[in-house]
C-alpha cells in the first residue's frame, strides 16, 4: 500500500515499528541516506510500500538498503512496474535483458558491462526484498537467482558471439556447419538452487574443430577461447557499479591448468580416461545454461555415462566419505565449524545424502537423474531408500538452512556461510528468520544441524572393514597372510572354522587364480576388505562350509572386475549376511546371483526380500521400471528379465527360509509369470500397431475392433508353477466377418497381424539375452499341435475342441485359463471350455484313453533305474495324481459343473470331495502326497537336483496313490511299468 508521508519523523517511526530497538539506529541511517539520494536525483522520497515492512527489510539487509539509496530510480521502477508483487520467470529476464542490450546507444563491452550491472542490481534488489518480506518461498528465491544468472550468461554470450562473428566470421566444422559455444552451469546454478551471493561455476565447450569463415580466419579453439575470456570479464570484473556474478572456472577438465574451452571430443575423452569421483559428483547438477542449446544436449548425452554408471555403483560411498573428510579437515584448519554449508550437519551433508544415491543407482533408475535435491529426497522416500520421516526432516532442514544461508548473504551481498559473531548482525538474522532472539535462532540451527548430521552418519556409517579390521576381525590374517594350504588350515583350526581343510583348499585356489592376482588399486583393497568379512560370516555355517565357500568364491570371482559389487557387500553387512545364508541354503540361488550379480541389490532390504508377492504391486513396480526404457526394445527386454530374476529370488529366499507354504510358492511364481506375460503382450501389440495400425473387421455391417487372448495351460494355468517351469501357451483371436485388415498405412490382414503379435510375445519371453531368458515357451497344445496355426480364431478353436481334439487335449483344457484378453473373449472361452468339458462321455472309452496316455508318458519319461523313483513320472508320482483328478473331472463334469470353476489340482480335489466323487480319505491321501511331492520338487530345484529320488522315499504315499488308481480306474499301476 502507499503511505502518505506527513513528516520524516512519522515515516521513521513507521519504518522502525517492527524492528528491535537495537537496530533502530541502523534503520535511521538508511532512511537518511534514502532521503538524501532522492533529493539529489530528483525522485519522490515516498518508497511506495508499507514502511513497516520496508523497515524490517532494511534492518535485515544492509545491501538492500544501500542499493535503494544508491539507485532510488531502480527502486521506483520496481514499485511502479509492480515487480515487487510478482514472481518472474526465465523468459521475463531474457526478454528484458535482450531488449536492454538492443537499446544500448553504443553497444560495446564497456556499455554492456554497465547495463548488466544495473540489471543485476535491480533484480537482486527485487529478489532480496521479496524474500525478506515473506513474499517468496525459499524455492522461488533460489530459482529466481538461478534464472537471473542464466539470462545474464546467455544474453551476454549471444551479444559477444555475434560481435566476434562480425570480426572473424562464423566458426564452422569441416562440413561447413556453424558452431556455437555451450555453457554448462554447474553446482547450484545447474540445480536451480543458486545462493544470493554465489559464484557461478561454469564449463565452456564447443562441438567440433574447424575455423571461422571470414576474411580473417581463426581456429575455432581460438575463437571460443576469446569468447569465453570476454564473457568472464563482462560478468566477473568489478567496476564502479560492482560485478554481475563472480565466475569460477575451476571445475573444467584439468582445472586451472586446462584449456578454457574444449571440444566435445576432448571433453568426452577427458572424462572417460581421467574423470575423478568428485567430477562425477559435480556433473550431477550440470545443465546447459547458455549458447547452443541443441549442441549442449548432445554434450550432456555424451557425458551422462560418466556420471551415471550402468551398474550399481556402491563405490560412491567411499568417494563421498573421502570428499567429506577433506572438507572437514579444511573446516577445522580454518576454524570455521559455524559454517552452515560445509560444517557438520550443513547443507553439503544433505546434498551428499541425496546425490550419493543418485551416483549409485542413477544409471539403472533414470528417474534419479534429476538436479533438484528436494526432488531427489522425495523420490528416495518413494522408492524406499530413505524413510518418509528422514526425507521430510531433511527437506525441512534444507529449507531452513538455505533460507538462513541466503539471508546471511543478503545482509551485505557477501559470499558467506558462517554464523555471525557481531551482535547487531545476529539481531538482523534473528529478525530475518522471524525469531525473537539470536539465541533461539542459534538453538534452532543447532537442532537442524544435529538432525542432518545424524542422518548423514547413518547413511555413511563406515563399515567394519574400513574401521580397524585387524582388531575387529580375526580372519584378516587368514586372507592377508598369504599362507600355503597347510598354514591356512592350521590358522582356520585355531579359529574353530568348520571343514577347515576344504575351506583352505578353496581359499588357496581362489587366491592363486590369475584374475585375483591381477587385481590392483581399488579392486584389490576392496577384495582385501571383503574376504575377512566373508570368512567371518562363513564361520557360522556349521554344515557344508567347504561347499558354501566354493559357491561364494565363485560368485566373488564373477564380480571382482566390477568391484562396486564388492563395495556393496562391504558397505552393507546385512547384504553379506543374507548372501551367505541364501548361498548356503541353495546352490540354485548361488548360481543365480553369480550369473546376475545386479541381484545383490535385492539383499539390502530384508523386509522387501521376504515380503509376499502382491499382483497389483508387481504390476506397478514393473510399469515404473519399464517407464525408464520406453521405446528402447533391447532395454525393455533386459528390464523384463531383471525384474523376473529379482522377483523369483525373493520367492526362493522365502522358500528356503520356510516362511511360505508350498502352494504359496507356486502361486507367487505364477503371479510373476502372469504379470510378465501381460506386459510382453502389451509390448508386442504396441510394436505391431505402430507399424500396421489396429486390426479391424466388419460384423453384421458394423465396424468391430477384434482382440487377442492368451491361454495358460499346465502348471501356469493351474497356478502351480515351479522354479524352472515352461509356459504352455495358446493364442486366440476373435476376428471374423469381412474387411479383416489393420487400419494403418502398411495394412495387413488380421490373421497375419495376430500371428506376428504371438510370434513377438514368444520372442520377448524366450530370447536369450545378456540377462538370460524370461521363460521357455511351449505352444504345442494349440489346435493340431506343432502342425497347426500359431493363433486360432475362437470359432476354429471351438470347432477343433468339439470335433478333433483327443482326450488328452481335453485333460489339458481342464487346467486352462485366460491370462490376457478382453472380458468378452474371457466369457466366450469360458463357454467353450464348459461345453467341451461338461459333455457326457463314454466311461469305458474315457478310462481307456486316460490309461493309455499315462502309460505312454511313463514309458517315455519315467525312470529306467530300478533303485530310483521319478517324483513326477513314475507310478505313484505327481502325474498319476493329476491324471486321477483329470479323469474324474471329465467323467463327472456333466453332472457336476462346479468341477470346472477351478484349474488348480489341489482345488479340484476339494470339489471332488464336496461332490461325493472321491471319499474324504482318498482326498486326504492324494492332497497330502501332492503337497509333499510339490514341496520336494521345489526343494530339489533349489538344490539343482533332478526329480529322480531314491526308491525308498515316499513309500506310503506311492502305495496310497496306486490303491486309489486301482479303485477308480480299475488298473494296477504296478503292472503297467
Amino acid at each position: 500500500m502507499v503511505v502518505a508521508l506527513n513528516t520524516a519523523t512519522d515515516s521513521l517511526n513507521q519504518l522502525q515499528q517492527t524492528v528491535p530497538v537495537a537496530l533502530h539506529a541502523r534503520v535511521a541511517l538508511h532512511w537518511e541516506s534514502w532521503l538524501s539520494a532522492c533529493a539529489q536525483s530528483g525522485v519522490a522520497c515516498d518508497p511506495g510500500v508499507d514502511l513497516a515492512l520496508l523497515g524490517k527489510v532494511w534492518a535485515c539487509s544492509d545491501f538492500v538498503a544501500t542499493t535503494c539509496s544508491r539507485y532510488p530510480s531502480l527502486w521506483h521502477q520496481l514499485v511502479t512496474e509492480n515487480l515487487l508483487e510478482n514472481e518472474l520467470q526465465l523468459d521475463d529476464y531474457q526478454s528484458e535483458l535482450r531488449q536492454l542490450i538492443h537499446d544500448l546507444p553504443l553497444a560495446n563491452d564497456f556499455s554492456l558491462m554497465q547495463a548488466l550491472r544495473h540489471f543485476r542490481q535491480k533484480h537482486m534488489l527485487r529478489i532480496g526484498f521479496r524474500d525478506l518480506a515473506g513474499r517468496a518461498s525459499t524455492i522461488e528465491t533460489l530459482r529466481n537467482l538461478t534464472e537471473l544468472a542464466e539470462s545474464c550468461v546467455d544474453q551476454t554470450l549471444a551479444f559477444l558471439h555475434q560481435d566476434q562473428v562480425n570480426q572473424w566470421g562464423e566458426p564452422v566444422n569441416e562440413d561447413g556447419e556453424a558452431q556455437g559455444m555451450v555453457v554448462l552451469g554447474m553446482g547450484k546454478l545447474g540445480g536451480y538452487e543458486l545462493n544470493y551471493s554465489s559464484d557461478i561455476d561454469l564449463i565452456f565447450a564447443y562441438p567440433e574443430e574447424g575455423e571461422t569463415r571470414g576474411k580473417r580466419p581463426l581456429a575455432n579453439s581460438q575463437f571460443f577461447i576469446r569468447l569465453g575470456q570476454r564473457l568472464i570479464k563482462l560478468l566477473n570484473d568489478k567496476t564502479a557499479d560492482g560485478f554481475v556474478f563472480r565466475v569460477d572456472m575451476r571445475l573444467r577438465p584439468y582445472g586451472d591448468s586446462g584449456p578454457l574451452v574444449m571440444s566435445f571430443a576432448g571433453m568426452e575423452h577427458y572424462y572417460q580416461t581421467q574423470g575423478r569421483d568428485w567430477e562425477r559428483y559435480a556433473m550431477i547438477k550440470a545443465r546447459v545454461i547458455g549458447g547452443d542449446r541443441a549442441a549442449g544436449e548432445e554434450l550432456m548425452n555424451l557425458l551422462r555415462p560418466f556420471v551415471y554408471r550402468r551398474y550399481l555403483d556402491f563405490g560412491a560411498f567411499e568417494a563421498i566419505r573421502e570428499m567429506k573428510a577433506m572438507i572437514d579437515a579444511e573446516v577445522r584448519r580454518k576454524g570455521t565449524e559455524n559454517n552452515i554449508k560445509l560444517g557438520k550437519g550443513g547443507i553439503r551433508e544433505i546434498e551428499f545424502i541425496g546425490q550419493t544415491f543418485q551416483l549409485i543407482r542413477g544409471g539403472g533408475e533414470t528417474e534419479l537423474q534429476i538436479r533438484s535435491i528436494l526432488s531427489v529426497l522425495a523420490l528416495l522416500a518413494k522408492k524406499g531408500y530413505l524413510t518418509q520421516q528422514a526425507a521430510n526432516e531433511l527437506t525441512e532442514s534444507y529449507d531452513f538452512l538455505r533460507r538462513l544461508e541466503n539471508r546471511l548473504q543478503m545482509y551485505a551481498d557477501a559470499q558467506t556461510h558462517l554464523l555471525p559473531d557481531d551482535t547487531l548482525i545476529q539481531q538482523s538474522m534473528a529478525l530475518a528468520m522471524e525469531y525473537e532472539t539470536w539465541q533461539l535462532l542459534a538453538d534452532a540451527t543447532a537442532l537442524h544441524r544435529k538432525r542432518v548430521h545424524g542422518y548423514f552418519n547413518h547413511v555413511f556409517a563406515i563399515p567394519e572393514a574400513a574401521q580397524a579390521p585387524q582388531q575387529t576381525n580375526p580372519f584378516v590374517a587368514v586372507w592377508k597372510s598369504n599362507l600355503n594350504e597347510e598354514g591356512t588350515i592350521a590358522l582356520l583350526d585355531e579359529l574353530g572354522f568348520p571343514e577347515s581343510e576344504e575351506v583352505a583348499r578353496q581359499l588357496c585356489l581362489f587366491r592363486d587364480t590369475a584374475l585375483v592376482k591381477s587385481q590392483t588399486g581399488t579392486a584389490l583393497q576392496r577384495l582385501d576388505n571383503l574376504l575377512p568379512l566373508l570368512l567371518k560370516e562363513l564361520s557360522t555355517q556349521r554344515r557344508r562350509a567347504g561347499e558354501v565357500t566354493k559357491r561364494l568364491l565363485n560368485l566373488i570371482q564373477a564380480i571382482v572386475r566390477r568391484s562396486v559389487y564388492l563395495a556393496l557387500l562391504i558397505e552393507y553387512p546385512v547384504a553379506l549376511n543374507q548372501l551367505v545364508k541364501l548361498c548356503a541354503a541353495s546352490p540354485w540361488i548361488a548360481n543365480l546371483l553369480t550369473r546376475y550379480p545386479i541381484l545383490l541389490d535385492e539383499l539390502l532390504d530384508t523386509r522387501a526380500l521376504y515380503e509376499p508377492i502382491d499382483r497389483e504391486k508387481l504390476k506397478q513396480e514393473l510399469d515404473e521400471a519399464m517407464e525408464q526404457v520406453v521405446g528402447d526394445e533391447e532395454g525393455e527386454m533386459e528390464v523384463l528379465r531383471k525384474f523376473k530374476q529379482a522377483q523369483v529370488l525373493k520367492v526362493a529366499a522365502m522358500d528356503v527360509a520356510g516362511s511360505v507354504e508350498v502352494f504359496d510358492v507356486s502361486e507367487e511364481l505364477t503371479a510373476i509369470a502372469d504379470v510378465l506375460l501381460c506386459k510382453a503382450y502389451r509390448l508386442a501389440c504396441q510394436h505391431l500397431v505402430s507399424r500396421h495400425g489396429k486390426p479391424m473387421c466388419t460384423i453384421d455391417g458394423k465396424p468391430h475392433e477384434p482382440s487377442m487372448a492368451i491361454l495358460a495351460y499346465g502348471k501356469l494355468g493351474g497356478y502351480e508353477l515351479g522354479y524352472g517351469s515352461d509356459l504352455d501357451l495358446v493364442f486366440l483371436h476373435d476376428s471374423r466377418g469381412s474387411d479383416q485388415y489393420t487400419d494403418g498405412e502398411r495394412s495387413i490382414d488380421n490373421n497375419t497381424f495376430f500371428a506376428r503379435v504371438a510370434q513377438r510375445v514368444v520372442h520377448i519371453l524366450s530370447t536369450q539375452t545378456a540377462n538370460g531368458r524370461l521363460y521357455e515357451v511351449d505352444t504345442r497344445l494349440r489346435p493340431d499341435g506343432a502342425a497347426g496355426m500359431l493363433v486360432s480364431s475362437l470359432d476354429a478353436f471351438e470347432l477343433y475342441q468339439q470335433e478333433k481334439a483327443w482326450t488328452w487335449e481335453h485333460q489339458a483344457l481342464i487346467r486352462a485359463r485366460m491370462v490376457v484378453g478382453a472380458a468378452h473373449i474371457a466369457e466366450e472361452f469360458a463357454r467353450i471350455r464348459r461345453s467341451v468339458l461338461a459333455r457326457h462321455r463314454d466311461a469305458v472309452t474315457l478310462q481307456k484313453d486316460v490309461i493309455e496316455m499315462r502309460q505312454k508318458m511313463r514309458d517315455a519319461l519315467g525312470s529306467k533305474e530300478a533303485d530310483k523313483f521319478h517324483l513326477k513320472q513314475d507310478a505313484g508320482g505327481i502325474v498319476d495324481i493329476e491324471f486321477l483328478v483329470q479323469y474324474a473331472v471329465l467323467a463327472n463334469a456333466a453332472e457336476h459343473p462346479e468341477l470346472l470353476e477351478v484349474t488348480a489340482i489341489r482345488q479340484m480335489l476339494d470339489v471332488l470331495q464336496a461332490s461325493g466323487i472321491f471319499s474324504a480319505e482318498q482326498v486326504t491321501q492324494l492332497t497330502t502326497a501332492y503337497v509333499q511331492y510339490r514341496a520336494r520338487s521345489h526343494q530339489r530345484a533349489l538344490q539343482e537336483q533332478s526329480s529322480k529320488l531314491d526308491d525308498s522315499e515316499f513309500p506310503q504315499q506311492r502305495e496310497n496313490i496306486k490303491q486309489i488308481w486301482q479303485a477308480i480306474l480299475g488298473q494296477d499301476l504296478n503292472t503297467q511299468v
